[in-house]
């Protein structure tokens, strides 16, 4: 049975039910059955039976305000209450107190009562249930109107599709398509406003989710306008019912705006991709732990990493030691803010352990909040460049140096003469015992010394003169070794790699014989331990490439003659320098310093030129290229090269 809470009340249109609460209820039925103490003999002594009416009133106020258990408990007291007061007066004889008539107006009260109390809890319950309804059916509709105006002012189009034609079509679908919510209704398919590329696909999704194949779709499709523009949009629909039949309903977003501000990034991010990655110039995004993130693939072919092998490694492994300190205290005031951006040339180590320039210019990418994101570092390989400029450097100096050497040789060479012609003279005056004779003697031998450095420094100079003729380099590689072998020593391996086939060079022979005599004494000077001393002879062309970073080259067919050695090595202020007059690594006493620079010289005389190259414990290679005597543009059997063939 529902009992009602203290309080609870319930509507139904105009009319308001309230019950008692039980603790009124009860004072109220107290009261009824002492007004009944006072009232029922009085009432009894003039209508008799129909005094015990009386008796109703606290039972239907028991039964209305406390249910039907407590009305029927009400009458049974009442029926008693009767009894005793009647058996206390001398209005009823004891033997008519208790009779079947009696007991069964007892037992009709009990079920007044019990009846009006639940006639009470089935009133409250209907009244409940129609307040209730009533509640649920103006919730609905204020749901309703909650959820119409939602749809209806959404910034998203909304539509629901039934037999292929709209069947509701919010303001916002309207305003995506530029038509009426009429016109749309008027369509014959829905399909009339997709681009005929997309319909199949559309038209699919929407027969799977009537089907039940599938509950939710997304994806993209694109529409005509009714003023024929096309628009991109993004679609998100599912299954409902439509007036008790099977229907589609979605929403629409118009993303054109967004698909054509992503294609634009796309396009910005595809084009610097390709300039990081296309680009000339080697570049690296570095972290503020000076790691490399990515690397492009210029910057790996300088460094002779792949991009795995260099991704991850600091810029300082990368860098030549004496150029750390500057580049890493540079990087840091460029994450720190104290400076936009910097460049500077510095040494880079490859893979294989060489020494490129590079032009390094760095900035940093900073997030919105002004916050360094990673450092970008652009690398220009200026070796070549930086190569031509000290060649050019050295040749103007050594072009400076042997003017003024040629000119103290010719002039030294003129006294040398006299000396020469006066010691003769004197000598012819004097008889062979004589004791000035052996002084003459000695002034002859330091004269012929002195002629001896004489013709060092013109041929430093290129003032001496040369006896051009025609040979082949390979002989004259043969006549120099009967003489630098015996002072080669024990300790050292002699390799000769010969190929047949070089052609004639044109040059004075001797000054070459010279020339590669002193390349070898040089080479076992650098090997005080001993080692390996290679002589390699080939034909080779010369191409453009090749004579932009050399100075003294240009595009023609040289015989090629190498002398590598695997001694202590050169650095670069010392490469720098090994072609000026009386400058030498050796101790004192060992010599004088004119061997490379005369063979500078006699090979520059014949339009050729020298490369070097050394690296510190590494040993070094020197190639002497001398100009082919035959026709320039024969070229069977020439081996074509931009750069010198590795020695072995």
């Amino acid at each position: 049975m529902t009992q009602t809470s203290p309080g609870e009340f319930s509507n139904v249109g105009v009319f308001r039910l309230r019950p008692l609460s039980p603790r009124l209820g009860i004072t109220l039925t107290a009261l009824c059955f002492v007004a009944m103490t006072v009232v029922f003999l009085p009432l009894f002594a003039v209508f008799r039976s129909a005094a015990g009416l009386f008796a109703l009133v606290p039972v239907v106020t028991a039964a209305w305000s406390l249910g039907g258990y407590a009305g029927a408990a009400a009458g049974a007291i009442a029926i008693t209450l009767m009894t005793v007061l009647l058996a206390r007066s001398d209005l009823v004889p004891p033997n008519e107190l208790v009779t079947p008539s009696v007991v069964a107006r007892a037992a009709a009260l009990m079920f007044v009562g019990f009846a009006v109390g639940r006639f009470r809890d089935l009133l409250v319950e209907t009244v409940r249930a129609v307040d209730d309804r009533n509640r649920a059916d103006r919730a609905l509709r204020e749901a309703e109107s909650k959820y119409r105006n939602l749809v209806e002012h959404s910034l998203t189009g909304v539509y629901i599709i039934q037999d292929e034609r709209f069947v509701y079509a919010n303001p916002r679908l309207c305003e995506l398509y530029g038509y009426t919510r009429e016109e749309l209704f008027a369509l014959a398919s829905y399909l009339d406003l997709a681009l005929e590329e997309d319909r199949p696909r559309i038209l699919d999704s929407v027969r799977r989710r009537l089907t039940g194949e599938q509950e939710t779709a997304h994806y993209t499709a694109r529409a005509r306008r009714k003023d024929g523009q096309v628009i991109r949009l993004e679609i998100l629909g599912g299954r409902t019912e439509f007036l008790g039949r099977p229907a589609v309903i979605g929403t629409i977003l118009d993303i054109t705006e967004r698909v054509r501000v992503e294609e634009a990034l796309r396009e910005s991010e595809e084009r610097f991709r390709r300039v990081f990655e296309e680009g000339p110039l080697g570049m690296a995004l570095v972290g503020q732990d000076f790691r490399m993130l990515k690397v492009n693939r210029a910057l790996c072919r300088m460094l002779g990493y792949s991009e795995q092998e260099l991704t991850g490694l600091a810029f300082t492994e990368i860098t030549y030691p004496e150029d750390i300190q500057t580049d890493v205290e540079l990087s840091r005031q460029v994450f720190e803010g104290k400076i936009p951006s910097f460049s500077i040339e510095k040494r880079y180590l490859t893979k294989g352990g060489d020494i490129f320039y590079g032009m390094l210019t760095a900035s940093v990418l900073r997030d919105e909040a002004g916050r360094p994101h990673y450092g970008l570092g652009m690398i220009e390989d200026v070796t070549v460049r930086k190569r031509m400029a000290d060649q050019l450097l050295r040749a103007d100096r050594l072009e400076s140096i042997g003017q003024l050497a040629g000119g103290v040789a010719h002039n030294f060479n003129n006294a040398l003469t006299a000396i020469f012609g006066y010691s003769e003279l004197a000598m012819r005056h004097l008889d062979e015992g004589h004791p000035s004779r052996a002084d003459i003697e000695r002034i002859q031998h330091v004269a012929e010394q002195s002629a001896a450095l004489t013709r060092q420094l013109l041929a430093f100079s290129r003032r001496q003169r040369v006896d051009e003729r025609a040979f082949d380099l390979n002989e004259a590689v043969a006549a120099a070794e009967a003489l630098f072998r015996p002072l080669l020593g024990d300790q050292l391996q002699l390799v000769f790699r010969l190929r047949p086939g070089l052609g004639r060079v044109l040059a004075d022979r001797g000054q070459i014989e010279q020339v590669i005599t002193n390349l070898v004494l040089n080479a076992r000077d650098a090997m005080p331990g001993g080692g390996t001393l290679t002589v390699d002879t080939c034909r080779i062309e010369v191409d453009e490439a090749f004579a932009r970073a050399h100075p003294d080259a240009h595009p023609a067919v040289y015989a090629r003659l190498t002398v590598s050695d695997t001694g202590t090595g050169m650095d670069e202020a010392t490469q720098a320098r090994i072609f000026d007059p009386f400058f030498t690594t050796k101790q004192p006493g060992q010599g004088v310093g004119l061997g490379l620079a005369m063979a500078h010289g006699a090979v520059r005389q014949t339009g050729g030129f020298i490369t070097v190259r050394s690296r510190p414990g590494k040993g070094s290679s020197f190639s002497v290229y001398l100009p082919s005597a035959q026709d320039p543009g024969a070229r069977d059997g020439v081996e074509p090269s931009s750069a010198e063939t590795k020695v072995e």
